[in-house]
């Protein structure tokens, strides 16, 4: 079993504030049956994980919510279970209002999704993908937006290199 408690001032990117009942619903989302994503893996160990992903339940029962104290029981320890805590966190009202449809919301069009980083998806286009920093992030305030530009002509890269307008290059 892992206990935590959550830290004070950790906000959404739209300045509302994060939930215990925002975390176990976005663990919660990821063990349904119609999504089929890397985080799935890892969430398999979670007690009652088997029943709620074949419809024997209407919950998690290894999440435990007490006071300001979460709690995350395994069936079995496993190295991996510490793995479950990278799902991406989104607002419980927002996952509880798809109509049932939790991939759905999920999987469309990130447009909706907003969360706790330094950066929130803001657009993609053909070869890119735009994040703009969030203000309301709780940590160390991000400096620039970031703009990811998929290009693999090694001339191109080396130009806009030179001219400053990347930052970061990998392969």
């Amino acid at each position: 079993t892992y206990s935590f408690a959550l830290k004070k001032g950790i906000c959404f990117s739209d300045g509302d504030s994060v939930t215990l009942e925002d975390i176990e619903a976005s663990i919660t989302a990821f063990c349904d049956i119609s999504i089929d994503s890397e985080y799935t893996q890892w969430l398999n160990y979670l007690d009652g994980y088997e029943e709620y992903r074949n419809g024997m339940g209407d919950r998690i029962t290894g999440i435990h919510i007490e006071g300001e104290i979460i709690s995350f029981t395994f069936i079995r320890p496993h190295f991996s279970n510490i793995w479950a805590f990278l799902v991406p966190i989104q607002k419980a009202e927002a996952l509880n209002t798809t109509s049932g449809n939790v991939a759905a919301y999920i999987l469309e069009g990130n447009s909706k999704n907003i969360g706790t980083g330094p950066y929130f998806f803001s657009r993609m286009r053909e070869s890119s993908i735009e994040l703009e920093k969030n203000e309301n992030y709780w940590g160390e305030k991000a400096n620039n937006n970031i703009v990811y530009i998929a290009n693999s002509n090694p001339s191109v890269v080396a130009e806009e290199f030179e001219r400053g307008m990347i930052d970061l290059y990998s392969y």
